[in-house]
């Protein structure tokens, strides 16, 4: 119990230190540092409190897209992915060639990604906006440094995709519904055949899988026509 109140207190004792900061800061770069530390601290409320105070206080400030910035981070640290995705993509949009420009993209993608349900029955049109993000960046910013990862991501959600094209087809084989299903493999292969060239096992276990059933419906069709 001790450790527990002696952490709060601590806590209390260092929100108190970084709201004095940004409150009585006079510069609209005090309040931009003090919203840095706050983000690092995961002190998340007080951030928001401090990323408003300087765009109310300081409306022409060159730290103000910085803010809003910073607010996208609030916002994907809190899992709010779909409004992190909105905020970074603003930012995208009004400062493409700002130094954080290619940060803010790959952010947007990234939280796009996260905000696609792990269950693979369930809608995966966020994957696709990951894509999109995703290929935009290395297409805008082929020097990035967040290059590397961006391309996981566009593997991550283009294998989800796959397996809901997988997912959705055996739902149509188990309706009997094998013209649909067929559909659904040939879509899977015509888009998505590159992953198997890809060192993940499991992808290409599942291009695999989609070439045998193609092959097997083109068996079919072809004993139904002799």
């Amino acid at each position: 119990m001790g450790r527990i109140v002696t952490t709060f207190v601590l806590f209390g004792f260092l929100s108190a230190c970084s709201s004095t900061n940004w409150e009585d800061a006079k510069s609209p770069e005090e309040v931009y540092s003090a919203i840095i530390k706050l983000v690092k601290d995961e002190d998340y409320f007080e951030a928001r409190e401090a990323i408003s105070s300087l765009k109310r206080r300081f409306p022409q400030s060159r730290f103000v897209k910085r803010a809003d910035l910073r607010l996208a981070d609030v916002e994907f640290a809190e899992d709010n992915f779909t409004e992190a995705a909105a905020v970074y993509g603003v930012f995208v949009d009004l400062h493409p060639k700002d130094e954080e420009a290619d940060y803010a993209l790959f952010r947007k993608a990234l939280s796009f990604f996260n905000d696609s349900p792990s269950k693979i029955a369930r809608d995966q049109g966020s994957c696709s906006d990951a894509v999109v993000a995703a290929k935009r960046l290395i297409q805008r910013y082929p020097a990035s440094t967040h290059r590397k990862e961006t391309q996981e991501i566009i593997f991550k959600s283009r294998y989800k995709l796959a397996q809901k094209e997988a997912y959705v087809a055996k739902f149509y084989e188990k309706k009997d519904k094998n013209l649909a299903a067929k559909r659904r493999w040939l879509y899977l292969l015509s888009e998505y055949a590159d992953l198997e060239d890809s060192p993940n096992d499991d992808a290409k276990k599942l291009i695999k899988k989609a070439k045998e059933k193609v092959a097997a419906y083109a068996k079919i069709k072809a004993k139904e026509g002799s």
